[in-house]
Protein backbone atom coordinates (compact mmCIF):
# COMPACT_ATOMS: atom_id res chain seq x y z
CA UNK A 1 0.00 0.00 0.00
CA UNK A 2 3.03 2.18 1.05
CA UNK A 3 4.79 1.77 -2.47
CA UNK A 4 1.60 2.33 -4.69
CA UNK A 5 0.68 5.92 -2.79
CA UNK A 6 5.08 6.80 -3.56
CA UNK A 7 4.20 5.57 -6.76
CA UNK A 8 1.04 7.90 -7.68
CA UNK A 9 2.96 11.08 -8.22
CA UNK A 10 4.73 10.02 -10.57
CA UNK A 11 2.52 8.54 -12.03
CA UNK A 12 0.22 11.81 -12.50
CA UNK A 13 3.29 14.09 -13.38
CA UNK A 14 3.92 11.42 -16.55
CA UNK A 15 0.41 11.56 -17.44
CA UNK A 16 0.53 15.54 -16.93
CA UNK A 17 3.73 15.46 -19.68
CA UNK A 18 2.29 13.05 -22.08
CA UNK A 19 -0.83 15.47 -21.79
CA UNK A 20 1.03 18.55 -22.33
CA UNK A 21 2.97 16.71 -25.33
CA UNK A 22 0.18 15.79 -26.83
CA UNK A 23 -1.47 19.49 -26.54
CA UNK A 24 1.83 20.77 -28.00
CA UNK A 25 1.64 18.75 -31.00
CA UNK A 26 -1.62 19.05 -31.61
CA UNK A 27 -2.64 15.13 -31.36
CA UNK A 28 -6.54 15.73 -29.94
CA UNK A 29 -6.98 12.40 -29.89
CA UNK A 30 -4.26 11.65 -27.58
CA UNK A 31 -4.89 14.05 -25.43
CA UNK A 32 -8.56 13.11 -24.93
CA UNK A 33 -7.48 9.45 -24.20
CA UNK A 34 -5.03 10.69 -21.46
CA UNK A 35 -7.43 13.32 -19.91
CA UNK A 36 -10.35 10.82 -19.95
CA UNK A 37 -8.03 8.37 -18.68
CA UNK A 38 -6.53 10.71 -15.80
CA UNK A 39 -9.80 11.33 -14.70
CA UNK A 40 -11.02 7.58 -14.37
CA UNK A 41 -13.49 8.17 -17.37
CA UNK A 42 -14.07 5.05 -19.87
CA UNK A 43 -16.07 7.26 -21.84
CA UNK A 44 -14.95 9.61 -23.86
CA UNK A 45 -18.08 11.77 -24.34
CA UNK A 46 -17.97 11.84 -20.29
CA UNK A 47 -15.35 14.94 -20.57
CA UNK A 48 -18.16 16.99 -22.72
CA UNK A 49 -19.33 18.52 -19.67
CA UNK A 50 -15.97 19.38 -18.69
CA UNK A 51 -14.81 20.70 -21.32
CA UNK A 52 -17.80 22.57 -22.29
CA UNK A 53 -17.50 24.33 -18.89
CA UNK A 54 -13.92 25.12 -19.37
CA UNK A 55 -14.77 26.70 -22.96
CA UNK A 56 -17.67 28.79 -20.87
CA UNK A 57 -14.69 29.81 -18.00
CA UNK A 58 -12.49 31.03 -20.63
CA UNK A 59 -15.33 33.19 -22.37
CA UNK A 60 -16.43 34.95 -19.31
CA UNK A 61 -12.86 35.25 -17.72
CA UNK A 62 -12.22 36.95 -21.81
CA UNK A 63 -15.73 38.96 -20.95
CA UNK A 64 -14.56 40.50 -17.90
CA UNK A 65 -10.97 41.33 -19.26
CA UNK A 66 -12.86 43.07 -22.10
CA UNK A 67 -14.99 45.30 -19.35
CA UNK A 68 -11.95 46.11 -17.49
CA UNK A 69 -10.82 47.69 -21.06
CA UNK A 70 -13.93 49.36 -22.06
CA UNK A 71 -14.13 50.57 -18.89
CA UNK A 72 -10.78 52.17 -19.09
CA UNK A 73 -11.36 53.62 -22.49
CA UNK A 74 -14.87 55.19 -20.58
CA UNK A 75 -12.80 56.70 -18.05
CA UNK A 76 -10.11 58.04 -20.29
CA UNK A 77 -12.90 59.43 -22.72
CA UNK A 78 -14.11 61.26 -19.55
CA UNK A 79 -11.02 62.45 -19.08
CA UNK A 80 -10.63 63.63 -22.55
CA UNK A 81 -14.10 65.91 -22.25
CA UNK A 82 -13.00 67.38 -19.69
CA UNK A 83 -9.66 68.55 -21.05
CA UNK A 84 -11.14 69.59 -24.58
CA UNK A 85 -14.58 71.01 -23.49
CA UNK A 86 -17.74 69.75 -25.07
CA UNK A 87 -18.45 68.97 -28.38
CA UNK A 88 -15.06 67.23 -28.99
CA UNK A 89 -15.40 63.39 -28.01
CA UNK A 90 -12.68 60.73 -28.09
CA UNK A 91 -12.69 57.74 -30.72
CA UNK A 92 -15.18 55.08 -29.17
CA UNK A 93 -13.62 52.43 -30.69
CA UNK A 94 -15.53 49.26 -31.34
CA UNK A 95 -18.49 48.53 -29.16
CA UNK A 96 -20.05 45.52 -27.81
CA UNK A 97 -23.91 46.26 -28.76
CA UNK A 98 -24.86 42.04 -27.70
CA UNK A 99 -26.30 40.98 -25.03
CA UNK A 100 -23.51 39.43 -22.66
CA UNK A 101 -25.07 35.84 -23.42
CA UNK A 102 -25.51 36.69 -27.27
CA UNK A 103 -21.49 37.83 -26.84
CA UNK A 104 -20.60 34.73 -25.62
CA UNK A 105 -22.00 32.37 -27.55
CA UNK A 106 -20.76 34.24 -30.72
CA UNK A 107 -17.35 34.01 -29.28
CA UNK A 108 -18.02 30.04 -28.25
CA UNK A 109 -18.90 29.64 -32.36
CA UNK A 110 -15.22 31.72 -33.27
CA UNK A 111 -13.37 29.53 -30.58
CA UNK A 112 -14.58 26.41 -32.30
CA UNK A 113 -13.46 27.70 -35.94
CA UNK A 114 -11.28 24.65 -36.84
CA UNK A 115 -10.14 23.20 -40.83
CA UNK A 116 -13.79 21.54 -40.66
CA UNK A 117 -15.74 24.22 -40.13
CA UNK A 118 -13.42 26.58 -42.55
CA UNK A 119 -13.93 23.81 -45.17
CA UNK A 120 -17.77 24.25 -44.56
CA UNK A 121 -18.12 27.95 -44.86
CA UNK A 122 -16.18 27.65 -48.23
CA UNK A 123 -18.19 24.81 -49.77
CA UNK A 124 -21.15 27.11 -48.97
CA UNK A 125 -19.62 30.36 -49.96
CA UNK A 126 -18.84 28.13 -53.32
CA UNK A 127 -22.21 27.87 -53.94
CA UNK A 128 -23.89 30.76 -53.11
CA UNK A 129 -21.73 33.09 -55.33
CA UNK A 130 -22.36 30.72 -58.05
CA UNK A 131 -25.89 31.10 -57.38
CA UNK A 132 -27.92 33.60 -60.34
CA UNK A 133 -28.92 36.52 -57.77
CA UNK A 134 -24.92 37.18 -57.38
CA UNK A 135 -24.20 36.36 -60.60
CA UNK A 136 -26.51 39.56 -61.58
CA UNK A 137 -25.11 41.69 -58.70
CA UNK A 138 -21.43 41.47 -59.69
CA UNK A 139 -22.87 41.92 -63.71
CA UNK A 140 -24.11 45.00 -63.12
CA UNK A 141 -21.11 46.32 -61.36
CA UNK A 142 -18.55 44.71 -63.52
CA UNK A 143 -20.66 46.62 -66.28
CA UNK A 144 -20.92 50.25 -64.46
CA UNK A 145 -17.62 50.29 -64.12
CA UNK A 146 -17.28 51.29 -67.26
CA UNK A 147 -19.05 54.19 -67.11
CA UNK A 148 -17.00 55.02 -64.07
CA UNK A 149 -13.60 56.26 -65.18
CA UNK A 150 -13.05 57.46 -62.04
CA UNK A 151 -13.57 54.30 -60.21
CA UNK A 152 -9.40 52.91 -60.08
CA UNK A 153 -8.57 49.38 -59.33
CA UNK A 154 -8.16 50.12 -55.25
CA UNK A 155 -11.53 51.30 -55.51
CA UNK A 156 -13.02 48.84 -57.19
CA UNK A 157 -11.93 45.79 -55.07
CA UNK A 158 -13.59 47.20 -52.36
CA UNK A 159 -16.03 47.56 -54.41
CA UNK A 160 -16.44 43.44 -54.87
CA UNK A 161 -15.66 43.38 -50.97
CA UNK A 162 -18.66 45.12 -50.20
CA UNK A 163 -20.44 43.11 -52.99
CA UNK A 164 -19.86 40.06 -51.24
CA UNK A 165 -20.33 40.99 -47.66
CA UNK A 166 -24.18 42.42 -48.85
CA UNK A 167 -25.22 39.24 -50.54
CA UNK A 168 -23.59 36.53 -49.36
CA UNK A 169 -20.73 37.27 -47.13
CA UNK A 170 -22.40 38.66 -43.89
CA UNK A 171 -25.32 36.16 -43.46
CA UNK A 172 -22.35 33.27 -43.63
CA UNK A 173 -20.26 35.13 -41.76
CA UNK A 174 -23.07 35.33 -38.83
CA UNK A 175 -24.00 31.83 -38.69
CA UNK A 176 -20.57 30.94 -37.60
CA UNK A 177 -19.86 33.09 -35.04
CA UNK A 178 -18.44 36.41 -37.17
CA UNK A 179 -19.74 39.89 -37.12
CA UNK A 180 -21.39 40.40 -40.29
CA UNK A 181 -19.06 43.66 -41.23
CA UNK A 182 -15.67 44.05 -42.79
CA UNK A 183 -14.00 43.27 -39.09
CA UNK A 184 -15.68 39.88 -39.66
CA UNK A 185 -14.74 39.71 -43.17
CA UNK A 186 -10.90 40.21 -42.31
CA UNK A 187 -10.96 38.19 -39.23
CA UNK A 188 -12.28 35.05 -41.20
CA UNK A 189 -10.26 35.73 -44.18
CA UNK A 190 -6.92 35.50 -41.76
CA UNK A 191 -8.19 32.56 -39.78
CA UNK A 192 -8.90 30.66 -42.71
CA UNK A 193 -5.22 31.34 -44.69
CA UNK A 194 -3.64 30.21 -41.59
CA UNK A 195 -5.53 27.15 -41.49
CA UNK A 196 -4.66 26.68 -45.33
CA UNK A 197 -1.15 27.31 -44.76
CA UNK A 198 -1.51 24.06 -43.02
CA UNK A 199 -3.96 22.34 -45.22
CA UNK A 200 -3.56 21.69 -49.16
CA UNK A 201 -7.03 20.90 -49.22
CA UNK A 202 -8.49 23.81 -48.14
CA UNK A 203 -5.64 25.71 -49.61
CA UNK A 204 -7.12 24.70 -52.93
CA UNK A 205 -11.05 25.25 -51.76
CA UNK A 206 -10.30 28.48 -50.85
CA UNK A 207 -8.03 29.50 -54.01
CA UNK A 208 -11.15 27.96 -56.35
CA UNK A 209 -13.79 30.86 -53.85
CA UNK A 210 -11.85 33.56 -54.52
CA UNK A 211 -11.24 32.71 -58.25
CA UNK A 212 -15.14 32.33 -58.64
CA UNK A 213 -15.38 35.76 -57.24
CA UNK A 214 -12.69 37.48 -59.50
CA UNK A 215 -13.83 35.66 -62.66
CA UNK A 216 -17.60 37.68 -62.27
CA UNK A 217 -15.57 41.13 -62.78
CA UNK A 218 -13.73 40.46 -66.22
CA UNK A 219 -13.59 44.95 -65.91
CA UNK A 220 -11.72 44.66 -63.06
CA UNK A 221 -8.75 47.13 -63.43
CA UNK A 222 -10.22 48.96 -66.34
CA UNK A 223 -9.89 51.85 -65.69
CA UNK A 224 -6.13 51.66 -64.25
Amino acid sequence: QEVQQEEEPGRGREAWLELSAAAEAADYGRAVERLARGLGMQDPQQLLPLLRGSLQEVLRLQDEADGRVKERREQAGSAFQRFAGPGQEPDAGEEALELPAARRWRRTLRAMFDADAAEAMLSELRVLYADDSFQAASRFMNDGWLAQESVRYAEQVKDIDRLCLRHVLGAVLQRYGFSPDMKGSKEVHNIITDLASKNKKLRDKQREVQGLVYSCFPNLGCNG
